[in-house]
């Protein structure tokens, strides 16, 4: 997180896109690492407690903060990988963490769509591992609680 801080402080300041790419670099990685960690602990065996569920939550929402960096790397190498409108335009962050959560939730993309095809094909995943995630963990949830047999209900 420090170098991720640090290069934004320094891209803010500075105004230089390069530290600003790099800040994004790292943020990507932290997250990575974060939701790895946060995702074996929220699915491993076991009773399903209150904390696991506010950790899938937490790692859900983090999905999309990661896709937006991702998104936000991808219109630095490939600008003008966004549009509005059919018509391309530099996105920035903020416009790009909007994107990546009606994506990861697919709520439809709405005014800012994906032009270039490496930003479709970002798009396509964050789908994926949106409704993925979502499935999974319903099936987890589903299997803390065993099916009761006809004559246990009844007591």
């Amino acid at each position: 997180a420090v170098p991720a801080l640090v290069l934004q402080w320094h891209a803010l300041a500075s105004e230089r896109t390069d530290m600003l790419m790099w800040s994004w670099v790292f943020a990507t990685g932290l997250y990575l690492a974060t939701l790895t960690v946060l995702l074996r602990y929220v699915f491993q065996r076991g009773v399903m407690t209150a904390d696991r569920l506010w950790g899938a939550a937490a790692a859900y929402l983090m999905l999309g903060v990661l896709w937006a960096y991702l998104y936000s790397l991808i219109e630095y190498f490939y600008p003008l990988s966004f549009g509005v409108g059919g018509v391309a335009t530099n996105a920035d962050f903020p416009q790009l963490l909007y994107f990546s959560f009606t994506v990861l939730t697919s709520t439809g993309f709405g005014d800012l769509a994906p032009l270039s095809g490496l930003a479709r094909s970002a798009c396509i995943q964050e789908q994926i591992v949106g409704a993925l995630f979502v499935s999974i963990l319903i099936a987890r949830l589903a299997g803390v609680y065993p099916p009761q047999r006809r004559d246990e209900r009844a007591h």
